[in-house]
């Protein structure tokens, strides 16, 4: 608000609190203080101030008027505050989730897969173990001079965690 709006603001509140006569240099105060609020947020500052601390002050104080004024400002609605609306064509939630386990699941055997298996509780097929791994043979030394020897390797008794 103006200069001159904010004085008529003054004299709105010195009616209100008619045993309240400011000096010079208090109404030049409360005027600085108030024009930096629109005249609509003062009236109805001045509205929620008079009616909730009505009789326990002869005279207005600034720094509680001012804190009212800041409290009768309009906010903008926040992001936060706004409803969602998802997106046509996105997936959210537990679809998300699921097809982007989908598309882990189906992929190369990494790690990150072998993981995702487990944290699903997911256990390999039968077909995918074979019943019997032949470790009876091993390979060639590195110098290549030696030939394959025959190692007893019983395998069939441990179960492959997954």
């Amino acid at each position: 608000m103006y200069h001159d709006e904010a004085k008529v603001m003054l004299e709105y509140i010195r009616k209100l609190w008619d045993t309240w006569n400011p000096n010079i240099e208090q109404a030049e105060e409360w005027v600085c203080k108030l024009k930096q609020f629109d005249e609509n947020v003062v009236r109805v500052a001045i509205d929620a101030y008079r009616s909730e601390k009505a009789g326990s002050f002869k005279w207005p104080n600034l720094y509680d008027l001012t804190l009212y004024c800041k409290l009768a400002i309009p906010r903008k609605q926040s992001e936060a505050s706004k409803p969602f609306v998802p997106e046509a064509g996105v997936l959210y939630g537990k679809a998300a989730r699921e097809k982007a386990y989908m598309n882990i699941l189906d992929g190369p055997d990494t790690p990150g897969r072998r993981w995702l298996k487990r944290h699903l509780g997911i256990r390999p097929l039968k077909k995918d173990i074979p019943d019997k791994m032949d470790f009876s043979k091993t390979i060639e030394g590195i110098d290549g001079m030696s030939k394959a020897k025959e190692v007893e390797c019983p395998i069939n008794d441990v179960e492959i965690p997954f």
